[in-house]
């Protein structure tokens, strides 16, 4: 049987949307609105393929017990926990322990909403890592780590403790996978002995419409100055800015119109403010505006006409990409990042350290400025960096890692290669996540999902069809799910034959013979088993529960079609319906499982008589 409708499921197909656990050591929080802000971006992206959540545990030492704030900015769940910061001689064994509770306070909301977790996505080691890897241990869930951290190339990596290193090669030995924003930082990594499948995925720079004008008003910049930018941690060990200082102070002698601004906060800002109160004199020309939100500083971009990086050393520099896409040009250092996107078209690249060469570069930048098309740097940077570009990036490193799948109502779980098209066949109200395509025969309410209408995802084609007729092509699927119907099907010979016609493989699950006596639904119009290879339908007498109070117990709170439900906030009847809710699928025959390739044999057994035929390929 062939026809056109699978043809055009083939188009059409979505991608699946995987569960993303983004576990992060950076996060923008109450405290600072900056920090990883690029983690923020890059679960964002993510989110347009995925369901994502970002879970980050806060040290805050004015907490006095665990505070949980979800919130969900953009089309993806924030989950911060803040814990109390111990400051005693114990710190190095509460902290960690508060650290590691905070984080489990956040798994247990991630599961009220993603219910599986798919993959764990770590944002800079350790700690997230080491959460990550004990769920890996515990749960086999994957986990691939994204590093943004500049210690690896400032040698802080390299002075740390003997533990700490170890800690780090046992995360990354077992990551799935590991992304840098750059390859200097891919090198350097792979350099210090942290061997790992690495790959390249770089930081989103947000689109930016270069004619919308600044909210910000700047009433000490006047309209006639060229105003030059800085955006940074202000630390002189990584960021260098005290040389940018006594340039600007020895190009204003001679060019009067020049303003340095610099946006950030850090451990030398008092040095660098007495610095440049020493150097500016009566006439002020250097600006410090302090620690701002991403919105704040890119406005402020709209403003200037240049942007001066005169880092040591990093892993990429947001600052540089977010200045291009503004139209701004760039001088940077040469010094990790950068050099990988900018180009005599988009700025001056010079020697990190060499202060001859950062005034002339500056003195250059103030004649020339006005020459650089600001359109073509917003293009340039815009096309390499955006939300979907990065997303699918993300989203291709993730689909080849998730290959196991929960495939039935009692949670067996299978290997599914990521490849392969699936089918799920009466997906109704719940239908499997791994699926491309389901079929039902009904999207309204029906008994046999208590009242329930069908679930049809986004990321999901659905298909109205009769199981036992399906409009698909032979071989169609390379593996089929049929959970929770055989037991409901007419004639489940011919539902098995039409299994086999249309999947090269796929797996049958029931409720077992155990189940049919306690939970006996008067729906279910077979009793299903299996004996070595071949699946056993046994033709149903007996259409009630063993005790309807057992039913309603197991059901606890639960409207089930043709039974009267059993409603009760008493603990001692909660916690025995959650118990038995957990050992039923471990009892035996509770569930009947069978997983078939190319075909299925049945035997079906009616009232007065046997028959059992063989289903070939």
């Amino acid at each position: 049987m062939q026809n056109n409708f699978s043809t055009i499921l083939d188009e059409t197909e979505s991608p699946i949307r995987f569960n993303i656990l983004f576990l992060t050591k950076w996060y923008p929080n109450k405290f600072d609105p900056q920090l990883g802000v690029f983690v923020k971006k890059h679960a964002k992206a993510v989110s347009d393929l995925c369901n994502v959540i970002v879970l980050y545990a806060c040290a805050d030492e004015n907490a006095t017990t665990y505070e949980t704030i979800i919130s969900n900015p953009q089309n993806f769940t924030e989950i911060i926990v803040y814990y109390k910061k111990d400051n005693s001689i114990l710190k190095s064994i509460i902290n960690p322990f508060r650290y590691i509770k905070a984080n489990k306070i956040g798994i247990r909301e991630v599961q009220k909403t993603l219910g599986v977790i798919d993959l764990i996505h770590v944002n800079v080691l350790n700690r997230p890592g080491l959460i990550a890897l004990l769920i890996n241990k515990l749960k086999g869930i994957p986990f691939i780590i994204t590093e943004h951290w500049t210690g690896y190339v400032s040698g802080k990596y390299e002075k740390a403790s003997v533990l700490k290193k170890w800690f780090t090669k046992l995360i990354i030995k077992n990551a799935s996978a590991v992304t840098t924003v750059s390859e200097s930082l891919q090198k350097k990594m792979q350099e210090l002995g942290l061997h790992a499948k690495y790959e390249v995925v770089p930081n989103i720079i947000e689109s930016i419409d270069l004619a919308e004008p600044s909210a910000i008003s700047t009433s000490e910049a006047a309209p006639a100055k060229i105003k030059i930018l800085t955006v940074a941690d202000l630390l002189y060990a990584h960021k260098n800015i005290s040389s940018i200082i006594k340039a600007i102070a020895s190009i204003s002698k001679q060019n009067s119109i020049i303003e340095y601004h610099i946006i950030g906060d850090g451990p030398d800002k008092l040095m660098l403010s007495a610095l440049a109160d020493s150097l500016q004199g009566v006439a002020k020309f250097i600006f410090f505006h302090g620690r701002h939100t991403n919105e704040y500083v890119y406005d402020f971009l709209k403003q200037v006409d240049f942007v001066v990086i005169n880092s040591n050393f990093e892993t990429f520099s947001v600052v540089a990409a977010e200045a291009l896409a503004n139209g701004k040009p760039v001088i940077s250092t040469i010094c990790g990042g950068p050099e990988e996107f900018i180009t005599p078209n988009h700025g001056i690249l010079i020697v990190p350290g060499d202060q001859k060469q950062l005034e002339e570069a500056i003195t250059k930048m103030i004649s020339n400025f006005k020459n650089y098309d600001a359109q073509e740097l917003n293009r340039y940077i815009s096309q390499k960096y955006n939300y979907q570009t990065i997303g699918k990036q993300f989203y291709n490193i993730y689909k080849p890692l998730i290959t196991n799948f929960t495939v039935g109502l009692s949670g067996k779980k299978l290997p599914i290669d990521p490849a392969w098209k699936v089918l799920d066949v009466g997906s109704g109200h719940r239908p499997n996540r791994r699926a491309n395509v389901l079929i039902d025969n009904e999207l309204n309410e029906t008994e046999h999902r208590s009242g329930k209408k069908a679930s049809v995802p986004s990321d999901k084609k659905m298909v109205v069809g009769d199981a036992l007729n399906m409009p698909f092509k032979d071989k169609e699927f390379d593996f089929i799910i049929a959970s929770h119907i055989a037991e409901h099907i007419d004639d489940p010979e011919q539902f098995c034959k039409e299994l086999a016609r249309v999947g090269k493989r796929g797996y049958i699950e029931t409720p077992g013979a155990l189940d049919e006596f306690f939970l006996n639904e008067p729906f279910h119009k077979w009793i299903v088993s299996k004996k070595n290879n071949c699946l056993i339908f046994k033709e149903k007498n007996n259409f009630k529960p063993f005790s309807e109070f057992f039913y309603g117990l197991y059901y606890l709170n639960e409207a089930r079609t043709g039974h009267k439900p059993l409603y009760s906030t008493n603990y001692l009847f909660k916690l025995k319906s959650k118990f038995l809710g957990k050992i039923w699928p471990y009892l035996p025959n509770t569930y009947t499982r069978f997983y078939w390739e190319n075909s299925i044999q049945v035997k079906v057994i009616l009232r007065n008589k046997n028959t059992a035929k063989q289903i070939i390929k």
